[in-house]
């Protein structure tokens, strides 16, 4: 799992990537859950599936009026009878 910046600013788009395998292979159809934690505690969520190379993608636009700090991506992957979880943080900055 992996985000497209280290660090954010209020107004711009987090791309979040997750990619599911199983024994090495893509998994695809997997429906992923995105859930973006907020440095004020605050969680926001949006759904994705992956595609045929296991990849899914969540974006999240940050509002300028978003706190700054440390915040928490985390995917959680489900495809019975398969799920997983991965998670990353990043900054954002005002």
């Amino acid at each position: 799992m992996s985000t497209d910046k280290l660090t954010y600013a209020g107004g711009q788009t987090v791309s979040v990537t997750a990619r599911a395998s199983s024994g090495g292979s893509p998994v695809s159809t997997a429906g992923v859950t995105f859930t973006m934690t907020k440095s004020d505690g605050t969680a926001v969520s949006q759904t994705a599936t992956t595609d045929s190379t296991g990849s899914a993608v969540g974006k999240f636009r940050l509002k300028k009026q978003d706190p700054a700090g440390g915040y928490k991506a985390r995917a959680d992957a489900t495809k019975t009878p398969l799920s997983g979880s991965a998670s990353t943080s990043f900054t954002v900055a005002k």
